[in-house]
């Protein structure tokens, strides 16, 4: 079977968006970085200092560090005598837009 220019054309979109694809996920994950510092609470400042981008495979994962995630989970939940502030979920709402204008930015270039 002889490839069209087409089919050609389409695995090469196809394999720039495999090798961009990471890079793209990780400015968007920093955009949502900015988002959720703005939000977070501020006590001694560990925990909005703390949050930051892990990577997944070709994922980020945007959470506080390691040592300030039980923390985290308390300020996110509450407890006994104080309210749950989703901090992680009202920055990513704050930043969904901006990361959205990113991603397609992004993707536009390769095509």
């Amino acid at each position: 079977m002889v490839k069209s220019n087409i089919d050609k054309e389409i695995d090469a979109l196809l394999s720039r968006i495999d090798k961009a694809r990471p890079d793209i996920n990780r400015k968007a994950a920093f955009v949502v970085v900015d988002g959720v510092r703005g939000v977070t609470p501020v006590r001694s400042g560990k925990l909005r200092a703390s949050i930051s981008v892990y990577r997944d495979g070709d994922k980020m994962v945007v959470a506080p560090a390691p040592e300030t995630r039980k923390y985290g989970a308390v300020v996110t939940y509450g407890k006994k005598n104080q309210a749950g502030n989703n901090f992680l979920y009202k920055g990513f709402l704050k930043s969904a837009a901006t990361v959205e204008a990113v991603i397609l930015a992004e993707y536009s270039k390769l095509i």
